[in-house]
């Protein structure tokens, strides 16, 4: 039995296709941010938006899915016109993917501490109502598994009044975040280590403290 043309066309997109969806999923912490700066994306996908936990792994494993699927895609159409032609289009290819796939994996930009937490606010005030009010000294309580992407370490430190979701944490101590504090400013509070100096208000009972302002560069 022949095979129809629309069979012959299906089955040819079907390895571009796994490969665009791929490097889509790979290249996920890279376009999520940019739509979440916006406002552009929904609620139930800011998980696609964590550098942190699960979400890296995952496009990890499928950056090397999209690098095999890009080779084989690159020698399947040389070979369409000599197979050496298929093997040169692989070996070409491969170290284009491989830059590509670390490009993407790198993560997304750094947007400055009032866009970053714009972003993730409604998951850390979801956590926020999880956390206990007995001081936890350092480094901290651990999170619920739900929200540990959100900090360094998924640990959040309580002192007093005040709540320290860490972004950041150099070797062996300081670190750097956003607070949440109901007793007004965190200078002078503890981040691991360092000192909570010159903070940057972002609302009425939220801080950043010992990130770049700057965007652009990291925290």
């Amino acid at each position: 039995m022949r095979e129809t043309r629309a069979g012959i066309i299906g089955r040819a997109a079907v390895l571009p296709g796994l490969a665009l969806l791929a490097w889509a999923v790979a290249a996920s912490g890279r376009w999520s941010w940019a739509l979440a700066v916006r406002g552009l994306l929904p609620a139930d996908a800011l998980f696609l938006t964590w550098f942190r936990g699960p979400a890296p792994v995952v496009r990890g494993f499928v950056a090397l899915v999209a690098i095999v699927l890009t080779i084989r895609l690159a020698f399947r159409v040389g070979a369409l016109v000599d197979v050496r032609l298929g093997q040169i289009g692989g070996f070409v290819v491969a170290p284009l993917a491989l830059v590509l796939a670390v490009y993407l994996l790198e993560g997304p930009p750094y947007y400055g501490p009032r866009v970053t937490f714009d972003v993730i606010r409604p998951e850390l005030e979801q956590a926020l109502v999880l956390v206990g009010d007995v001081p936890t000294g350092y480094p901290g309580e651990q999170l619920p598994s739900r929200y540990q992407a959100l900090t360094h370490h998924g640990r959040v430190q309580v002192s007093g009044s005040y709540v320290f979701f860490p972004q950041w944490a150099g070797i062996p101590d300081d670190a750097g975040g956003f607070f949440h504090s109901t007793s007004g400013s965190p200078e002078g509070q503890d981040m691991w280590g360092m000192t909570c100096e010159a903070p940057l208000r972002l609302d009425d009972a939220w801080w950043s403290c010992g990130m770049n302002e700057e965007a652009g560069r990291r925290w």
